[in-house]
C-alpha cells in the first residue's frame, strides 16, 4: 500500500505492507514518535492507528524548551 507523508515541507510516497500501523511508518522513516504529532488523513491521533491504502500522513515537529 502506498501512503502519502508530509514531514518538514516534504512530500514523499512511502510503499508500507498491508495492515501496517502509524508506528511501522515512522520506524520505517526513522522517526521517533515522541518527536512528532501525527495527524492522519487531517485528524490527530496515536501512532498505534493503522494505516490503509491512500493515507495521507502529516508529521508535525514538537518543540520543547526548557
Amino acid at each position: 500500500m502506498q501512503i502519502k507523508v508530509l514531514f518538514r515541507d516534504k512530500d514523499k510516497k512511502i510503499e508500507m505492507d498491508e495492515k501496517k500501523k502509524i508506528e511501522d511508518l515512522l520506524n520505517k522513516i526513522k522517526v521517533n514518535p515522541e518527536t512528532v504529532v501525527i495527524k492522519l488523513n487531517g485528524k490527530i491521533v496515536p501512532e498505534e492507528d493503522k494505516l490503509k491504502d491512500g493515507d495521507k500522513l502529516e508529521l508535525i515537529d514538537f518543540v520543547s524548551s526548557g
